[in-house]
């Protein structure tokens, strides 16, 4: 399978429609993704939030400064949430 058939971005308003938000951000976990594409770094995140700021959607989580992914995050002023089916947790913990 290529990225496209993996992956479907979506908009802010689509997310809203289709998910819980408090589910998402309080009980399931994700894959935090920063970098480009020759160079990145993903983590497990749990937890942060959704919202808006000055009118325009926005996403936070909290990183331990020791973390590669806040360094890339850093660097690149840019970061991805992705979110898998509960099927997949026992692979993103490993």
């Amino acid at each position: 399978m290529d990225f496209d058939q993996l992956f479907k971005q979506i908009s802010p308003e689509e997310l809203c429609d289709n998910f819980n938000i408090f589910t998402l951000v309080g009980k399931d976990f994700y894959a935090i993704t920063a970098g480009k594409e020759n160079h990145c770094n993903s983590m497990i995140g749990s937890g942060g939030g959704l919202g808006l700021l000055f009118k325009k959607p926005t996403t936070w989580c909290l990183l331990r400064q020791d973390r590669y992914t806040l360094e890339m995050i850093q660097k690149e002023q840019t970061y991805t949430l992705s979110y898998f089916p509960n099927e997949y947790k026992e692979q993103m913990l490993f």
